[in-house]
Formats: C-alpha cells, sequence, structure tokens
C-alpha cells in the first residue's frame, strides 16, 4: 500500500511538473514573439543623367543590380544580398530596435568616364509585433559634365581643350581635361552640398588668325578663358564653347561659352552664374 501511494505521489509531482515547464515555455515564446517585427524594404533609383555613349546609365536605374545590407545598431549585418534576391527575403523578421539599411551599385571612383557610384541610406524601427516598411532611393554621389565644341572651332583654333579643376576629391592641382575630339562625358565625384568647380578653356589659335601681339613684335599664340560654376549631384552639365569672331580692321578672335544644364540630356539652357577670373 505504501508502494503504491509513492508511485501515485511521484506520478502527480511528475504531471504538475510538465504543467508547469509548459507555462513558463508558452510565456518564453510569447516574450520572444512580442520581442520580434518585420521589416519591408522597397528601392528605387533616382538615377536622372540619362543615356550616353559610353555608359549604359538604364543599368544603375535597374534595382535588381543593387547590393542591399541591411544592419542593427550596434553594425551587425543582418542581410547582404542583390536587389533581385530581396523579394525572396521579404518580409525580414528582425528584433525590437533600430536598422540602417544601404543599398548601391556601380564603382566609386573619384572621376570616371566609365561609370559612376550610386548610394541610398534610410532609418527603419521595428516594433513588437510590428511591421516597418523602408524605402530607399539611391542616387549618384556625382556630378556629370561633358563638353561640346561648335563645328566652326577648327576654322580659328589648330587645338582647344577644357581643364576642370578646383575638384574637392582630386586634392590640390588635380584636374580631369576635356580634349577637342572627346565625347564621352566626366563623372565627379562630389560633396553631397556640390561644389564650385573651375573650368578652363585653352586655345591655339591660327597663324592666320593671330591678332594679339606681347608689345615686342611676338604673337600670342595660346589663350585661355577661366569661369566657375556650381557642380551638383545628380545633375548633368554641359559647356558649349563657339568661336566669336569679328572681321573688322585687324579682326578680332575670341570665344563664347554658354552652359547648359539638364538631367535627361535634353539641352535646355538655363542662365548658371559665371565668375570671370
Amino acid at each position: 500500500m505504501k508502494k503504491r501511494n509513492l508511485t501515485l505521489g511521484l506520478t502527480i509531482c511528475s504531471l504538475l511538473g510538465l504543467s508547469a515547464c509548459s507555462s513558463l515555455d508558452d510565456g518564453l515564446n510569447t516574450e520572444q514573439a512580442k520581442a520580434e517585427g518585420t521589416l519591408m524594404l522597397k528601392l528605387s533609383s533616382g538615377t536622372q543623367f540619362g543615356e550616353t555613349r559610353a555608359v549604359n546609365e538604364e543599368s544603375y536605374k535597374n534595382t535588381d543590380n543593387y547590393t542591399v545590407q541591411v544592419y542593427d545598431k550596434d553594425q551587425n549585418e543582418k542581410l547582404n544580398c542583390k536587389g533581385s534576391e530581396l523579394a525572396y527575403h521579404m518580409p525580414l523578421k528582425l528584433s525590437i530596435g533600430s536598422y540602417t539599411v544601404k543599398a548601391s551599385y556601380g564603382t566609386r571612383d573619384k572621376a570616371s568616364t566609365t561609370g559612376f557610384y550610386v548610394e541610398g541610406t534610410a532609418e527603419g524601427t521595428i516594433k513588437a509585433d510590428g511591421s516597418e516598411e523602408v524605402r530607399v532611393v539611391c542616387t549618384p554621389t556625382c556630378g556629370k559634365v561633358s563638353v561640346v565644341f561648335d563645328s566652326n572651332m577648327p576654322t580659328f583654333f589648330s587645338d582647344y581643350s577644357v581643364v576642370f579643376d578646383q575638384i574637392k576629391v582630386l586634392g590640390d592641382g588635380g584636374n580631369v581635361s576635356w580634349a577637342k575630339d572627346q565625347v564621352d562625358p566626366w563623372y565627379i565625384e562630389l560633396d553631397e552640398a556640390g561644389e564650385t568647380v573651375r573650368f578652363t578653356v585653352i586655345t591655339a589659335t591660327k597663324d592666320d588668325y593671330e591678332t594679339d601681339y606681347n608689345g615686342d613684335g611676338t604673337k600670342t599664340e595660346t589663350d585661355m578663358k577661366s569661369g566657375t560654376f556650381k557642380l551638383e549631384r545628380n545633375k548633368a552639365y554641359k559647356l558649349h564653347v563657339s568661336p566669336k569672331y569679328t572681321a573688322t580692321g585687324n579682326g578680332q578672335l575670341g570665344i563664347s561659352i554658354t552652359i547648359d544644364e539638364s538631367t535627361n540630356d535634353i539641352e535646355i539652357p538655363i542662365e548658371v552664374p559665371i565668375t570671370w577670373i
């Protein structure tokens, strides 16, 4: 009889213990569920440069090409995938807290004629049992510059070019140049707020049109004209350089420079403040 009572007592204790553990586990699962939420990501491209010969800018508008990363507040990486794979990870389950989402594509060079870099970042906060939607817009970290020489330039000049300098990322003395036969635009890395860039047009006048003398009977063969303009990220600037000749007296030869600003490669002349040096 005593043996039966002891067995029954152990059985009841075991059942009570299992019940207690089950209740404890349920509580932990509930707390764990409350400590998580979901993150939904959407990507879009803000690239507005337009198509060029050397660079297929359409590839920068295709978010499938982007690399997407998600970091927690301690910079621990929680996701790293291509934009084309993003849908397979959504919704992304994360612990409650703050997160940084970064998307990028391309190569980050100081100045290049073959490509550029786009990126975007956004912040999101996961709340318990909540869903947070974060949209990341990626834009170029550079400005785009090109030069168009008038078809009459070879009539008056044996050579001509444009040099862009005073660009922060290139440092003192750094520059990019545009030769008379160049066709591919420059993509130049810039500060977020944009920069004031200097351009210098260098011309070598043909003998028949050299009219400037140095006071000693010698002619000035090379002339330079410099100015500045504001260059901003995700904007395209096109310098138009043309000869300006007046066939009176000994003749006067100069150059005319206008700047077009366009974000879609359609030439729209606008007034751009130019400070001549």
